[in-house]
């Protein structure tokens, strides 16, 4: 399979998501993160261990301070963007790949159930992944990956406190399924 796996491929992969929200900002503070859900694509580009590719990820959080955020009571995060990565080929099952990307971060605001006011905070998101996979067969598999994420927002916020609404930094665990071509 290690043959097999060399040449030109594509991974579909779909999994579940947990972002952690670490250092100081309104979604450390202000938000309980719920699990979501991440679909990437990547393939090889001319037969090297080099990898292009998407990922798009969503998840949604409840609001525990208002006091942090302001009046709204939940936001659907979303990451849409494009990768660039490198595998090692440990052995014919398993694999090890280092992912850096960029892409457009998405913060959709909803204020309490009784109002259809709602709103978008957004910036540009930094991710970096380091991915473990195995294959069960030449076409199924299943991974792991961790990895750090930055958002840079460009959200309006009184000067005192702009420092916790600019940047957005989270841990990021992943765990799913890949179909591979």
């Amino acid at each position: 399979m290690k043959k097999d796996a060399e040449k030109s491929f594509g991974v579909f992969n779909l999994s579940a998501i947990y972002a952690v929200p670490i250092g100081n900002s309104f979604v450390k503070d202000g938000f309980e993160i719920k699990p979501g859900f991440a679909f990437d694509f990547h393939f090889n580009i001319n037969k090297t261990p080099i990898l292009l590719g998407f990922h798009f990820r969503s998840f949604d959080a409840d609001i525990k301070n208002t006091d942090v955020v302001g009046n709204y009571t939940d936001s659907d995060i979303t990451y849409i963007g494009i990768k660039l990565g490198y595998q090692y080929i440990l052995n014919d099952d398993f694999r090890v790949s280092a992912f850096l990307g960029v892409g457009s971060r998405k913060y959709h605001n909803s204020e309490p159930v009784n109002s259809d006011f709602s709103f978008r905070d957004g910036g540009t998101s930094v991710p970096f992944t380091i991915e473990f996979d195995y294959q069960f067969s030449k076409y199924f598999g299943a991974f792991a990956s961790t990895g750090y994420q930055i958002d840079f927002l460009d959200i309006n916020a009184p000067p005192e406190i702009r420092g916790d609404f600019d940047t957005v930094d989270y841990i990021n665990f992943q765990l799913g399924m890949r179909i591979a071509f």
